[in-house]
């Protein structure tokens, strides 16, 4: 008796595993086609100090390269400071700025401390400014569960996705599979 217990037990893990995977890896592999001119949101991810992360250095680089070709007008910088004296949205900011983005075109979260609270925060923006449909930035294995955030702030958004260049994908996608799984479980 106490094998099938452990034989469903084991069963119902590599279903609900395969589930959470197959969703993290739905945007991976996806090229991101451009189709007009709009606002974009950034979201945060973890600082060095005062420096950005690997993954907020290619989302920002992600961003930069959009509003290089002429495909962002205004940023939205989302991320906070969760204890540290400067935000995720602070730093992305300066990035920009040297890059050369106008400090005027940028708009800052600096509140949030996770994916959900980043883009209920954002929406408080983005009506205050009479922004609609925005881009949404982030790395592809982050934006199915960055999709249904903001579909739950009311937020509409077209995936920004990419793939990452730097970071080790296991851990990644194993982290997000993890969120995902919280992200479902505190509905």
């Amino acid at each position: 008796m106490m094998g099938y217990v452990l034989l469903a037990g084991f069963l119902f893990a590599a279903f609900i595993g395969r589930f959470l995977w197959s969703r993290v890896s739905r945007f991976r592999g996806t090229v991101f086609e451009p189709d007009r001119r709009r606002s974009a949101i950034i979201l945060g991810a973890a600082l060095h100090g005062e420096k950005p992360s690997s993954a907020l250095r290619e989302r920002l680089n992600q961003a930069l390269h959009l509003y290089a070709n002429g495909w962002i007008d205004r940023f939205i910088c989302s991320g906070g400071a969760n204890h540290r004296h400067v935000s995720e949205a602070e730093v992305m900011k300066r990035v920009l700025i040297e890059h050369g983005v106008p400090e005027e075109a940028i708009l800052l979260e600096d509140q949030s401390s996770n994916t959900r609270e980043n883009l209920l925060k954002t929406r408080k923006i983005l009506q205050e400014q009479e922004i609609g449909e925005v881009y949404l930035i982030t790395h592809d294995y982050h934006m199915y569960r960055a999709m249904r955030s903001a579909e739950k702030a009311d937020i509409a958004v077209k995936p920004a996705p990419f793939a990452t260049e730097r970071l080790q994908m296991p851990y990644h996608y194993i982290r997000e599979c993890l969120a995902l799984l919280k992200f479902y479980l505190s509905r």
